[in-house]
């Protein structure tokens, strides 16, 4: 017999994988969208991240309900996994794209680089003297 906390799990375990089913799918259609230069396709994958949000926050909601009830220690690292899980997915989906509160991402830059100079390649460090 299941005890209320293992149903909990399971629960959290099954809306984590619908998360990330979403957030693949997300990713998937944005690039899709973007190599088709298909605008009703990015205005579609738009209109989804609130789901995946949603996701994200009932998986939260969830999690903190659990770890009131966790018997064990293994049980509470369980449950702050699945959160990780989930803030991680939410990142991930956004990385490679426009973020809503921030904007689009800057460029990184190489090692060396500068606004005025390229990027070469670094040179060897001097040897410590012994």
């Amino acid at each position: 017999m299941e005890t209320i906390f293992e149903t909990g799990v399971e629960t959290l375990r099954q809306k984590l994988m619908l998360m990330a089913g979403r957030a693949a799918a997300s990713v998937n259609h944005s690039v899709q969208s973007l190599l088709q230069r298909d605008l009703d396709l990015a205005v579609q994958v738009r209109q989804a991240d609130d789901g995946i949000d949603k996701c994200e926050v009932e998986i939260d909601a969830l999690a903190l309900q659990l770890l009131t009830q966790a018997p064990l220690a293994t049980d509470l690292r369980s449950v702050t996994v699945a959160m990780k899980i989930a803030q991680n997915l939410e990142r991930g989906r956004r990385r490679g794209g426009q973020d809503r509160q921030t904007g689009p991402r800057p460029r990184a830059r190489t090692a060396g680089a500068s606004a005025h100079r390229p990027a070469t390649t670094r040179r060897p460090r001097p040897r410590d003297a012994q």
